[in-house]
């Protein structure tokens, strides 16, 4: 599918991270002119066409990197996927402030005054905060409650006063549970447990999950690109949601394994989230647990985003991907 960024030049920030690396290789296939920056690019380095690649290896943050990029090339879309995550501890504020913030602040100055066409910035449901039991749409108040999710929507709330206060064409696309190659995340982990011929759940894991495959996150990135409609826009990207149960279903069977299942109480699960006393367990059982469920009806109807992969597709050229490298 080809959707008229052919010969764009394109700069991606975090293009080294996993979603980066299929962004790349996607944006090959149209035959467009990128402009990478990242830290380690050995991922890269092993995609075809390295012509069309110019990687360009640093700390954004640092002052002046940005400033002599955009000086010395010409830029007419920017995938901005440059981020501080989550991580297993949180305490850190200044890294996701600099990180997740400022850097954005500086891309959109750059970007108005070097003209940039658009700006996609990938963001995080996180910013919603605790979505418990309800299905959110992006009419839903923003209430995040980590650093992470309160940083994204810091960003996003400077990338849509540009648009506001200069036109500048900016996108926001708030994504759901990745998953696909080169994945490092919850998916990875749960299959780590259930080879093991373990698995947990929260009561009867009728919690739900909106998952999203990688290349459906980039397809909906490029339909951002090139659609005018949605120019200062916020929209959800997901495929579905999947009870957390359904879930582990899907990964023994595509694994062809059986699982001794593991049900933590409704009434301990709080307790121990609600306490936080010891964190790793605690954050396991909130994640494990969390009900979230994101519409993706207004990318539907104005990006014409539709889903190539369900989760069970999704799984089955994952999982492949997982035995190999897990």
């Amino acid at each position: 599918m080809t959707i008229g960024l052919v010969r764009k030049n394109i700069l991606i920030t975090g293009a080294t991270g996993f979603l980066g690396y299929h962004l790349t290789k996607r944006l090959i296939d149209e035959n467009c002119n990128l402009i990478l920056l990242g830290r380690n690019f050995k991922l890269i380095d092993s995609v075809k066409n390295q012509k069309s690649l110019i990687k360009i290896k640093g700390d954004l943050t640092k002052e002046d990197f940005l400033d002599a990029i955009f000086n010395k090339y010409h830029i007419d879309i920017i995938f901005h996927l440059a981020a501080k995550v989550h991580d297993r501890s949180e305490a850190n504020y200044n890294q996701y402030k600099s990180l997740n913030v400022i850097l954005t602040k500086k891309i959109a100055e750059l970007a108005l005054q070097y003209q940039v066409k658009k700006i996609i910035f990938f963001s995080t449901v996180s910013v919603y905060g605790d979505t418990e039991g309800k299905i959110i749409d992006e009419k839903m108040p923003c209430f995040p409650s980590t650093v992470y999710g309160k940083t994204k929507l810091e960003a996003e709330k400077i990338l849509l006063k540009s648009w506001q206060d200069f036109k500048l064409s900016v996108v926001i696309l708030r994504l759901s549970s990745i998953y696909g190659k080169y994945d490092h995340g919850n998916l990875p982990l749960l299959y780590k447990v259930i080879k093991k011929h373990l698995s947990f759940m929260v009561g009867k894991g009728k919690n739900r999950k909106t998952m999203l495959h990688t290349n459906d996150a980039i397809q909906a990135a490029m339909l951002a690109a090139v659609e005018d409609k949605a120019n200062g826009e916020v929209f959800n990207i997901g495929e579905d949601f999947y009870r957390f149960c359904d879930i582990l279903n899907m990964i023994e069977k595509t694994l062809g394994v059986s699982t001794i299942r593991l049900s933590i109480p409704l009434t301990l699960a709080k307790i121990i989230k609600n306490q936080k006393l010891i964190k790793t367990l605690s954050r396991m059982i909130e994640t494990i647990s969390s009900d979230n469920c994101y519409s993706s009806d207004k990318a539907n109807k104005i990006l014409h985003f539709t889903p190539l992969y369900n989760l069970e597709q999704g799984l089955q050229e994952s999982v492949e991907w997982y035995k190999d490298n897990f």
